[in-house]
C-alpha cells in the first residue's frame, strides 16, 4: 500500500512517493490496469497493490476497511511512504515502532490499533531551514527533482520485488545504498 494524496495537484510531490511506487509496480506487473487497487501475481506471489483515496493524514480508516473486507491483518501490510528523517534517495524497511511524526503512519496506527506492519520508507531529506516541512513535501517537483523522485520510486519498486522473492534481509541489503545512477537494484 502506498501513502499519498489524491488529485493531480499532489501527483509530482515527495509526499506522493508511496503512490508513485505503487504506480510503478502496477505499470510493470498490471499492464493496462487503470485504478487504485490491483490484485495479481508479482514474482509468483499473490499481492494486492492499493492506494487509499483519502488524504494521507486520513488514510487509516480506508485501509482498515480494506483489510476487513479482505480478511487480512496489519501484519499482511507493507506501507510505502516518504520520510523527512532519511537522507534523500535512501530506502529503509522498518518492521515496527513509532510514526516518526508522519501523520499518515499515525493515522494507520490509530485506525489499526497497532504498529505491527512493515514499512518501506523513502528518504526525502530535510527541507532548507526557512522552508516549512509540509510545504517542502507538498510542493510539485520538476526537472532534476522529478527525475530523482522517479529514480527513487524505481529503486523502491525493485526493493519490494526483492522482499517478495528473497525476504526482508535481502531487501534491506538491497536498500543499503542510495540509488545514485537511476538503475534498479537487485
Amino acid at each position: 500500500m502506498g501513502l499519498g494524496n489524491p488529485g493531480p495537484a499532489y501527483r509530482d510531490t515527495w509526499h506522493n512517493a508511496g503512490f508513485r511506487v505503487v504506480d510503478r509496480l502496477m505499470s510493470l506487473h498490471a499492464a493496462g490496469h487503470a485504478g487504485d487497487t490491483w490484485t495479481g501475481l508479482i514474482a509468483a506471489h499473490r499481492v494486492t497493490l492499493f492506494k487509499p483515496r483519502a488524504y494521507m493524514n486520513l488514510s487509516g480508516p480506508p485501509v482498515l476497511r480494506y483489510l476487513k473486507r479482505s480478511r487480512l491483518g496489519a501484519t499482511n501490510l507493507l506501507v510505502i511512504h516518504d520520510d523527512l528523517d532519511l537522507p534523500r534517495g535512501r530506502l529503509r524497511f522498518k518492521t515496527r515502532g513509532r510514526s516518526g511524526g508522519h501523520r499518515g503512519v499515525e493515522s494507520l496506527m490509530d485506525a489499526l490499533g497497532t504498529d505491527a506492519f512493515l514499512r518501506l520508507k523513502l528518504g526525502v531529506g530535510r527541507p532548507p531551514p526557512a522552508v516549512d516541512p509540509a510545504d517542502f513535501v507538498l510542493t510539485p517537483l520538476a526537472g532534476q527533482e522529478l527525475a530523482h523522485l522517479d529514480t527513487v520510486a524505481r529503486a523502491a519498486a525493485a526493493a519490494v520485488v526483492t522482499w517478495l522473492v528473497h525476504g526482508l534481509d535481502a531487501a534491506r541489503q538491497c536498500c543499503s545504498r542510495p540509488p545514485a545512477d537511476g538503475r534498479e537494484p537487485g
